[in-house]
């Protein structure tokens, strides 16, 4: 018998949240989606090229009716943490993921927008990719210590609020 390591059981964990949220995106708000992680189950979906590859992020939702397209990433978090130097909560993600979900929308025309789930704030919260690179923007942690390649933070309580993290759970297949 295999004992599931920390990063599988976070990976399942998120996974539960992504295809909620695109239950969501799907009953409420008319889109088809494709998510990205079925194809690589054992890490993130990479969109590859003849130089560099790049991590996708969850979902890719189409709006037929409405002509329009565009990237999901769901980032489970337990809570927000607290900036000390600033005197505000602060979430992020790896720095090589933002910075690969700019070129993915640079190459594919679609906007990236992020969905921060956090556990303690029972809150989802979104911010497009561009937003969080200016207006949200905290600071940078460039160590390892959090991330291979660093971390990017933005100001929590300037994210959009949508909805409780219940109200997701209610769109969850699991559940």
């Amino acid at each position: 018998m295999t004992v599931p390591t920390p990063l599988a059981i976070q990976l399942q964990r998120s996974y539960v949240y992504e295809v909620a949220f695109s239950n969501l995106l799907m009953r409420l708000h008319g889109y088809s989606v494709l998510l990205a992680s079925e194809f690589n189950k054992s890490g993130a979906p990479m969109l590859r090229g003849f130089a560099d590859s790049l991590i996708l992020p969850d979902v890719l939702a189409f709006h037929f009716n409405a002509h329009k397209a565009a990237w999901f990433d769901v980032k489970l978090r337990r809570r927000a943490d607290l900036y000390r130097k600033g005197g505000y909560l602060v979430t992020g993600f790896p720095l090589r993921e933002f910075e690969d979900y700019e070129r993915v929308k640079a190459l594919t025309g679609f906007p990236v927008w992020i969905v921060f789930a956090h556990e303690e704030e029972n809150s989802v919260c979104t911010a497009e990719i561009d937003e969080l690179g200016t207006t949200l923007y905290s600071h940078t942690h460039a160590a390892n210590t959090m991330d291979r390649g660093g971390t990017i933070f933005f100001r929590f309580e300037q994210l959009r609020y949508r909805f409780t993290l219940d109200y997701l759970k209610g769109f969850s297949d699991a559940t």
